[in-house]
């Protein structure tokens, strides 16, 4: 994936991203209710309100580290080849953008929410850490064996999520979806075993276009006075398994529940354009594979996003 220089230097600067989050969280004073988002909170500029106000995000360097468990395997007549272990990386996403309304209802205290994001990670070279493992037919004399294997596997990712929120004063309760689709050509390269000794390259090994529908619950608190907001979520988020691996080599069959999380903050810049931050992540699976004897874990997959971008309130 091509990088400008700008984002290589944002990813090299994470920590630092994180500091200035980390700044214009503590800064943001209590006040009445906002508008919140999984990306992001809506400013209260102590201007009249609208019946319906709304804010919106956009943001070219997001930085994703993105993880999935991984289970691949190629049958013959007389053994069997399986890939088990964990895909990852922390790179830029190419683009992301955001949007939330909200409709007070009654006398204000009670807000109604709907917003969602769009994502594309893009085409990055993740990495893969896990075991190839080749086992025979028992009527076949050769032996099985495992080797802990490195390799890299291209994968294009693209994520778009839709949720809805009911609030009382400053707590409330959001629920919403994560799409995400999943593609690969099915090369795995650069294979390496765990002593470094290289392995030849599998073009077109495993291609699939796949895709994940999961499911997200928090409940969250917010506070905002004039030109500064904050949010923070915590519950749950339900990945779905991927019942088999000719469909998608990534995740396990299993759906599970992990715990999940984020944090936002926004600062009016200028009149109704703000400095937007958003930490996203959702816990590790801790899922294992029985391969005919053979178990594999997932070292983690655990995934994390942290945004920083240009807001827009109506």
């Amino acid at each position: 994936m091509l990088r400008t220089r700008k984002a290589e230097d944002f990813v090299k600067n994470k920590f630092g991203a994180m500091s200035l989050f980390i700044v214009l969280v503590a800064c943001a004073p209590a006040a009445k209710a906002q508008i919140i988002s999984t990306s992001l909170p809506t400013l209260g500029t102590g201007e009249t309100k609208l019946p319906i106000s709304a804010h919106f995000m956009v943001s070219p360097l997001g930085s994703w580290d993105y993880k999935e468990g991984w289970f691949s395997d190629k049958r013959s007549s007389n053994y069997d080849e399986y890939f088990v272990g964990t895909v990852g990386k922390t790179s830029t996403s190419q683009i992301l953008a955001a949007g939330e309304a909200a409709i007070p209802i009654g006398d204000n205290r009670l807000t109604a929410t709907v917003g969602g994001w769009y994502n594309r990670i893009g085409d990055v070279d993740y990495n893969f850490d896990g075991q190839f493992l080749v086992i025979y037919d028992p009527s076949v004399v050769f032996l099985d064996y495992s080797i802990p294997m490195k390799a890299t596997i291209p994968i294009t990712v693209t994520m778009v999520e839709g949720h809805a929120g009911l609030f009382y004063r400053n707590y409330g309760v959001q629920v919403g979806v994560v799409r995400s689709q999943l593609k690969s050509d099915g090369n795995i390269v650069a294979l390496r075993r765990e002593d470094g000794a290289p392995q030849a390259d599998l073009e077109g090994y495993f291609p699939f276009d796949a895709s994940t529908t999961d499911v997200t619950l928090y409940g969250v608190y917010k506070r905002s006075v004039d030109r500064a907001a904050v949010s923070a979520g915590f519950g749950i988020y339900r990945k779905q398994g991927i019942k088999s691996a000719s469909d998608s080599p990534l995740r396990f069959a299993d759906s599970k529940m992990v715990a999940s999380g984020f944090l936002t903050a926004s600062v009016e810049l200028k009149h109704r354009f703000s400095l937007d931050a958003s930490y996203w992540f959702i816990g590790k699976t801790d899922q294992a594979k029985d391969i005919k004897g053979y178990t594999s874990t997932t070292p983690s997959d655990s995934q994390s996003r942290l945004t920083v971008g240009v807001g827009y309130s109506l």
